[in-house]
């Protein structure tokens, strides 16, 4: 069985999710310690819309 994969705060800086997805394949976003979402290296939205900006 695989690992979870990690937990960020949603106010997490771009540059560390950025970063964070060059290791893994997917990250979860949590906000009050409850999951809100997900980040995945194939996600073409997370690209687009923010690591160009982090650049």
């Amino acid at each position: 069985m695989e690992k979870a994969p990690p937990q960020i705060d949603k106010s997490a800086p771009i540059p560390l999710i950025s970063n964070l997805l060059h290791f893994l394949p997917a990250i979860l976003v949590t906000r009050k310690g409850k999951i809100i979402g997900i980040i995945t290296k194939a996600d073409p939205n997370w690209h687009n819309n923010h690591v160009k900006q982090s650049l």
